[in-house]
């Protein structure tokens, strides 16, 4: 835990943001550095020692990881968040990790902790427009729209699927590790998600109308990977409805074949949250612990990802910057996470399968 800002990208690597870090993304970058470690199997509770060889020193897996559960709860509010100024993706990361937390771990206060964060997460969850149950979540709070007289019946209902993917997979993490998880919040996540699928296996960002179009942003100079909503949204399906049987889901699931993780000679095609989503939803629909696990759709996007993964992984020797990942790709090359969110996210992926 701690500032991104104050520390920024690896000392010595040539790699650092082309903009000034902040401190926004404090509680999403230590949620995801939380849940690599937790991915590999380092829980608080772990009693391996790891080397540092750069800086000659060992140190003990449980505290790393004990002190990052520690800083988020520590920053947790009274009503469950872990920010003054909320932002849904810092929130959802956050819960993700200490329900992950919770479940691999035996801490009445950190089950504790992950409930009341479960709890925001569901408050925080949109209706859906017809007024009948609920539906995704968005970058505020339900509570915080509502509160702007000026806001709009559309501004209230506004949902995306990709903050909607990690709120879902938090729940369902929250549901393995025993907490409480209200069904029409599941259920909203479902509703939503089918909402803005389409047949042939796209997914929109805010709406069906979408599904295929490019999501802007800072960035667009690299390549934009449409697949990405599709396998977010197959995400959310399965986590959120379990229906293996639903036709999208290997539309889906052919749709991200397509796009298959490479590098490019000008490296614009790099996108590791596209890999990430990807991974994650083949790993659920098809991968070595899915109900289905035919593992042909997995074989052939899992081998092409771990070489384009590992083929970006910063090996010089005697840098702090060896074993992660430096080069930026089309969401982490802003200043909001830089390698710290490019090294966490490809531990997340590399992990994956072995992580439901």
């Amino acid at each position: 835990g701690g500032s991104f800002a104050q520390r920024g990208s690896p000392v010595g690597t040539g790699a650092r943001a082309a903009t000034p870090a902040r401190d926004h993304y404090d509680v999403g970058l230590t949620g995801l550095a939380l849940l690599a470690c937790l991915h590999g199997g380092f829980t608080p509770e772990s009693q391996q020692q790891v080397l540092d060889t750069t800086m000659g020193r060992r140190h003990r897996i449980a505290d790393i990881t004990g002190r990052a559960v520690a800083w988020l709860r520590a920053r947790q509010q009274p009503d469950g968040s872990f920010s003054t100024r909320v932002f849904l993706y810092n929130e959802a990361i956050a819960t993700l990790a200490l329900c992950e937390a919770s479940r691999l771990t035996a801490d009445a206060g950190l089950d504790a902790a992950a409930q009341r964060a479960i709890d925001f997460l569901q408050d925080a969850q949109r209706p859906r427009p017809d007024g009948l149950g609920l539906w995704g979540w968005r970058y505020a709070p339900r509570g915080e729209v509502a509160a702007h007289a000026e806001s709009t019946q559309r501004e209230l209902v506004d949902s995306d699927s990709s903050i909607t993917a990690w709120c879902a997979l938090a729940l369902d993490r929250a549901r393995r590790a025993g907490l409480n998880v209200r069904q029409e919040s599941v259920d909203g996540a479902a509703a939503f998600a089918r909402a803005v699928s389409v047949p042939s296996g796209l997914a929109g960002y805010l709406d069906a109308r979408g599904a295929g179009a490019k999501v802007t942003g800072k960035s667009d100079h690299f390549v934009y990977h449409p697949a990405a909503m599709s396998a977010l949204t197959l995400s959310t399906r399965i986590v959120a409805d379990g229906d293996f049987a639903d036709p999208f889901l290997a539309a889906a699931a052919g749709q991200i074949l397509e796009d298959l993780p490479t590098i490019s000679e000008d490296r614009l095609s790099i996108d590791y949250y596209y890999w990430h989503a990807g991974t994650h939803a083949l790993a659920l629909y098809d991968g070595p612990a899915s109900p289905r696990a035919t593992a042909a759709l997995w074989d052939a996007w899992n081998a092409p990802l771990s070489a384009a993964i590992l083929g970006l992984q910063d090996r010089t020797e005697k840098a702090c910057s060896n074993g992660g990942w430096l080069v930026p790709d089309r969401w982490g090359s802003d200043g909001n996470g830089g390698a710290l969110y490019a090294t966490a996210l490809c531990v997340m992926t590399l992990m994956e399968p072995v992580t439901r």
